[in-house]
């Protein structure tokens, strides 16, 4: 009995224990339903921040130096730089220059050896002007020509003896022609002369050289090539027929004698300036003769050469174009 006591005893503590579990379990399992479930909104996204550009401004620009005015500027000296050719034709030229020459004179077929041949080493000194008179055909030029040797050693003969010697010449032509490119080229026609006149008179048994004065009609041509803005080089050539050949056709030398002559130059110019130029050039002049011969002359020779070979420097000065 009292076993049985006890076991109710404890029914009797247990039962309001499971009481209170049960109840709290029935408490968690039944909702709310008196207030409605609150749904929370995801807060807004955070605004994207606008980074503010910050426009530099251009520095300033540098204030433009003042011109300075024409008093206050050194005046400074113009560099000539030509203009690449065809150039214009300059209105008026003037060429001197000094032009060592040798002169060479030898017979041909001299069978008795009685005529001496004869060398000639001299200085000249020359000088020719070209006017071009017409501003409408400036292709039309006249050109003047002098030349004189001074220091003059003398012609010497085969047997070593010299004789003063006089060498002058002189000349006019006229000129006409055209450019193409650059290329200008003109025909030339004129009347010249050239001397040698030896002091060989006094000698006894009369001249044992002929004096010459070659008198002439010449045609030819020349050619000037613009080979780069300061550069020019000059080509010309003619032939000289002779109306005049002084003693080498007179009757104490040989009276039936016929002749002519050629002439060559080539230049090279260089142009310092617009008005001054420096060249150099060779020249040639050749004469060429044949004698007829025949019995009873004074002198006997099928032929004979006189041959001119010179080689000079000089000044150009050229005005108005």
């Amino acid at each position: 009995m009292r076993s049985l006591a006890v076991a109710f005893a404890v029914l009797a503590l247990v039962s309001p224990a499971e009481a209170k579990k049960k109840k709290k379990k029935a408490k968690k399992k039944k909702p709310a339903a008196t207030q409605p479930a609150v749904v929370e909104e995801p807060p807004p996204p955070p605004e994207p921040v606008v980074e503010e550009k910050v426009v530099e401004a251009p520095p300033p620009e540098p204030a433009a130096a003042p011109a300075p005015s024409v008093a206050a500027t050194p005046a400074v000296a113009a560099v000539y730089e030509p203009a690449a050719p065809p150039r214009s034709r300059p209105l008026v030229t003037v060429r001197l220059a000094e032009r060592p020459f040798w002169r060479r004179l030898r017979y041909r077929d001299n069978l008795d050896e009685s005529l001496r041949p004869s060398d000639l080493t001299a200085n000249a000194i020359a000088i020719d002007a070209t006017v071009r008179p017409l501003r409408a055909l400036t292709g039309f030029g006249v050109t003047a020509h002098f030349e004189r040797a001074f220091g003059v050693n003398g012609s010497r003969t085969s047997d070593g003896m010299g004789y003063g010697t006089t060498s002058q010449a002189l000349g006019l032509d006229a000129r006409i022609g055209g450019r193409v490119g650059r290329i200008d080229a003109a025909a030339v026609v004129g009347v010249g002369e050239q001397r040698f006149t030896i002091d060989d008179e006094g000698m006894t048994g009369g001249e044992l050289l002929p004096d010459v004065i070659y008198r002439y009609v010449r045609a030819g041509a020349d050619v000037t090539v613009a080979l780069a803005p300061r550069w020019e080089l000059g080509v010309s050539g003619g032939y000289r027929y002779l109306v005049s050949m002084g003693d080498l056709d007179d009757v104490a030398w040989f009276p039936r004698a016929e002749g002519a002559g050629i002439d060559a130059t080539a230049s090279i110019t260089f142009l310092a300036t617009p008005w001054l130029g420096i060249y150099a050039a060779l020249d040639m002049r050749r004469y060429f003769f044949t004698m007829n011969p025949e019995v009873g002359d004074p002198w006997i020779a099928g032929g004979a050469i006189d041959q001119y070979l010179g080689a000079f420097v000089g000044l150009s000065v050229r005005a108005g174009r």
